[in-house]
């Protein structure tokens, strides 16, 4: 579990640094508004500073809520995953033997905070936009479709989906990434259909 634990790390990581800096600035602004707090009026000053606790203390409980989620699988978001499928046992139980498997695939992807993971028996696909860990059977389609909701300074934006046996489906947030996925998927599991929007 010890690579699966990292790649849960490092997903979170940048969710942790966003919500530091943010509570960084709200005491910056923070510390404006009391050094101008003789133009305050008394009403005026407990609401800045009621405004300001408050937003602290929601920041301080996400933060404390993504570290819970680095720091443990129980509470990661990966397991939500397993669980929604009823996986959790059985990739408890072999993810650390698959692991050894020479033929084991590996991806990763700094922008994302992604690391895609093929073993014999598992696809693994965990980045701070989202995770999903599935059986490799169970994979059947990797798609990259044009988004219609608006334009990019590239052109359209292009979001990669895979496709399951079950009907669901899992949207990936790598827009940079999709090509280099895709070429991978098609390599490791050949007998699954890859593509794209024309």
């Amino acid at each position: 579990m010890t690579k699966i634990m990292d790649a849960i790390k490092e997903s979170e990581r940048g969710h942790i640094y966003t919500l530091l800096m943010s509570l960084l600035t709200f005491v910056f602004i923070f510390g404006i508004m009391i050094y101008k707090s003789a133009e305050y009026s008394t009403i005026q000053r407990i609401i800045v500073i009621v405004l300001f606790i408050s937003i602290e203390i929601t920041l301080l409980f996400f933060i404390a809520v993504r570290i819970r989620r680095s720091l443990h699988f129980e509470h990661s978001n990966v397991r939500k995953s397993l669980l929604t499928h009823n996986l959790e046992e059985e990739f408890i139980n072999t993810i650390d033997s698959e692991m050894l498997e020479p033929s084991i695939v590996e991806y990763y992807n700094w922008s994302y905070r992604l690391r895609m993971i093929i073993t014999p028996k598992w696809f693994i696909y965990i980045s701070n936009y989202g995770s999903v860990i599935r059986k490799r059977d169970d994979i059947v389609k990797a798609f990259i479709h044009i988004r219609s909701s608006g334009l990019s300074d590239y052109g359209p934006t292009k979001q990669l989906v895979f496709y399951f046996s079950d009907g669901t489906q899992f949207k990936a947030h790598c827009e940079f990434a999709n090509n280099d996925i895709v070429s991978i998927i098609s390599k490791a599991i050949p007998d699954i259909e890859t593509g794209r929007d024309p």
